[in-house]
């Protein structure tokens, strides 16, 4: 993948998430877990090399097709969609931090 389309699927990722004005959209595409482990990279990649530039420029072109992808599907949805989806992912992880170690899922 050339510089530029990789640079046009940054472009595309924030116009799709971080300017979405639906903030369930963008909760539903953060608590992906395929996001989440991206995103946990990215971030400290750019905190490595002293928060130079912005995370998405430090992702790979295969971790910019997930992204992608991920995002074009999350900013599909309706308010409605994305806010059961993450409400239950809140959910979810409510439950897991309330579980004591050796407690059954």
């Amino acid at each position: 993948m050339s510089h530029k389309e990789m640079e046009r699927l940054k472009h595309e990722i924030i116009e799709m998430i971080d300017y979405n004005r639906d903030n369930w959209v963008k909760a539903a595409f953060f608590s992906d877990e395929v996001v989440e482990v991206i995103m946990e990279s990215l971030y400290t990649k750019w905190a490595q090399n002293g928060e130079i530039a912005r995370p998405i420029d430090y992702a790979t072109e295969d971790e910019l097709k997930i992204l992608y992808k991920k995002a074009k599907y999350y900013s599909s949805l309706s308010t409605s969609e994305a806010m059961r989806i993450s409400l239950k992912r809140i959910e979810a992880g409510s439950e897991e931090v309330q579980r004591k170690p050796g407690d059954k899922p």
